[in-house]
């Protein structure tokens, strides 16, 4: 952002909202080492005030291995609603590429201990309505109708607030919603989705099944800090703005988990976390469609993200 753009906003909303959306952008590009000690209670207390189960949070360095691990553990929970002890993640090799072996990982992780089969039809709604949808029509309520507006407005001029998710998303998921691999998918998938499914699963008729629904990965998740502008709405109207209302309380952790991780991967028995990446090129955080869905992988184009396993796009 710009220095006349900055002394306009200033002008126009003040320097305070300003100076937090400026702090709330450096959370959503954040490429610091997510924390364990942070993010496993925060999404405990998520899930809690859901009133659902403990889930196993299991760390992965990517969102290709978010989504693979992701998909491939739920199968194996599915199974095990008929058959308990169904349980081929645990024979798995750790031979292959390491984003494979982290892929494989996570799904042992995210299916130890089969017990205490939880029953939720989509955990990322039930936690959002159970924290955030609250906080967000009470302050929507509370606070003046022209003041709302401009923590709006402001927050808006925050690209990174608004698009980074868009990043991974236009690379991870069909511009559609349909069950269809993006370019960056099927290449993941060719390169070693398919060979997991095939040593994990000892079934082909399995196997092809839950390859089948990687595609739909992003139905079960939440954005964590890559789609923040909402989030910073409420907490600005709260910290800047001083509303405090009851629902704020729960909103809390909200906000603390979408702040300490990127993608995750949302089920009644698992949550599979992102860690940040290590390189953002924030230019490419910005409104253009013609930016953000540029051709995937292609050398001579710099990627915008890179995570620590060498995902990049």
């Amino acid at each position: 952002m710009n220095d006349a753009k900055v002394t306009w906003m200033r002008e126009r909303y003040g320097d305070s909202l300003v100076q937090y959306g400026e702090i709330w952008t450096e959370r959503a590009t954040r490429t610091a080492p997510i924390q364990p000690e942070t993010i496993v209670p925060a999404i405990e207390a998520l899930y809690r005030a859901a009133s659902l189960n403990k889930p196993r949070v299991v760390i992965v360095p990517s969102p290709g291995v978010m989504a693979f691990a992701g998909m491939f553990a739920a199968a194996i929970w599915e199974k095990r609603k008929t058959n308990p002890e169904y349980d081929p993640a645990q024979g798995l090799s750790d031979a292959g590429q390491a984003v494979q072996r982290n892929a494989a990982e996570a799904v042992r992780k995210a299916t130890q201990d089969p017990t205490n089969v939880s029953e939720c039809d989509d955990v990322a709604a039930a936690t959002l309505e159970a924290t955030y949808g609250p906080a967000d029509l009470a302050t929507v309520n509370a606070l003046d109708p022209d003041r709302w507006r401009d923590i709006r407005e402001a927050m808006q001029e925050f690209d990174a607030l608004l698009y980074a998710d868009e990043c991974i998303r236009d690379a991870m998921r069909d511009p559609f919603g349909n069950n269809k691999l993006t370019e960056m998918m099927a290449w993941a998938m060719q390169e070693w989705g398919q060979t997991l499914a095939e040593h994990m699963f000892s079934s082909k008729e399995d196997a092809q099944h839950v390859l089948g629904k990687v595609a739909d990965w992003w139905q079960h998740s939440q954005a964590g800090n890559t789609k923040l502008y909402w989030t910073s709405c409420i907490a600005a109207a709260r910290d800047v703005e001083g509303l405090q209302l009851a629902e704020h309380q729960r909103f809390s952790l909200w906000e603390q988990s979408a702040i300490q991780c990127g993608y995750r991967y949302m089920h009644p028995e698992f949550c599979i976390v992102c860690d940040f990446p290590e390189m953002i090129d924030k230019e490419s955080i910005v409104s253009s469609n013609e930016v953000r869905r540029r051709p995937l992988r292609e050398s001579q184009i710099a990627p915008s993200y890179q995570w620590r396993d060498g995902w990049f796009f």
